[in-house]
C-alpha cells in the first residue's frame, strides 16, 4: 500500500504520525493550548464560556487543559452532542487547576 507505513502509525500512534513534514496531532494539540490562552486571558473570572467544536480538537482541548500530552489522542472520548464541563480556578503564580464537572455526558434517550 501506498502509505501503509504512515496509516499503521496513525492507527497506532498518532502523536507520532507525520504527513508532508508536519505532526497533525502534535500540531493540534498546540493550537487548543493557543486556544486555552485566548479562552482564559478575559478579565471576567466569573465567566461562563461555551466551546463548541468536533471531536479532535474537543480531545486536545481537554488533554491540554488537563495536561495531557498528546499521545492521549483517541484516549479521550468525546461522543457527538455529548457535554464536557470544566471549571478552571485561577490560583497564584499564573497557575490554573482545573476541576473536570462532567465528560463526556450524553443527552438522556
Amino acid at each position: 500500500a501506498r502509505y501503509g507505513t504512515q496509516y499503521d502509525t496513525w492507527k497506532r500512534s498518532p502523536e507520532s504520525f507525520i504527513i508532508d513534514d508536519h505532526k497533525p496531532v502534535v500540531e493540534l494539540w498546540y493550537r487548543a493550548s493557543v486556544a486555552w490562552q485566548r479562552i482564559l486571558r478575559g478579565d471576567d473570572e466569573s465567566s461562563n464560556i461555551l466551546v463548541v467544536a468536533h471531536n479532535a480538537i474537543n480531545q486536545a482541548l481537554l488533554g491540554v487543559a488537563l495536561g495531557l500530552d498528546p499521545s492521549y489522542f483517541r484516549k479521550i472520548v468525546q461522543d457527538n452532542a455529548a457535554v464536557t464541563v470544566l471549571e478552571f480556578l485561577p490560583e497564584k503564580e499564573a497557575s490554573t487547576s482545573v476541576i473536570v464537572d462532567r465528560i463526556n455526558q450524553s443527552p438522556n434517550p
